[in-house]
């Protein structure tokens, strides 16, 4: 396999000291309605725990009313503690649990 020199100096790679690696992960629940704030994973710096989680916040990408017809819960990681004010900024809450899914209408 070929290296490209011109692409090779666009990053590095480097390994962590003990001292720089995070120590805690958090792990919790957000459940709303509607489109999901993607934004939200960014901001927390959070990711979806299983495939099944994934899927769950595309839910209403392509029918913006699907994602209207019931609360959903998604269980997300980080290595920050999510800012749970600004998921209620976007009507999602945070909590440890999942709720009940809704029934489709």
């Amino acid at each position: 396999m070929a290296t490209h020199q011109h692409l090779d100096d666009r990053f590095h790679q480097f390994k962590l000291e003990n001292h720089e690696r995070p120590k805690h992960c958090f792990e919790y629940v957000v459940t709303g309605t509607g489109q999901f704030p993607y934004d939200m994973l960014r901001y927390d710096a959070a990711w979806p725990v299983s495939s099944q989680d994934a899927f769950n916040i595309g839910v209403g990408f392509h029918d913006p009313q699907e994602a209207y017809r019931g609360r959903r819960s998604i269980k997300l990681r980080s290595y920050r503690q999510p800012t749970i004010d600004r998921w209620s900024s976007f009507t999602w809450s945070v909590g440890f649990a999942a709720v009940m899914q809704d029934e489709p209408r």
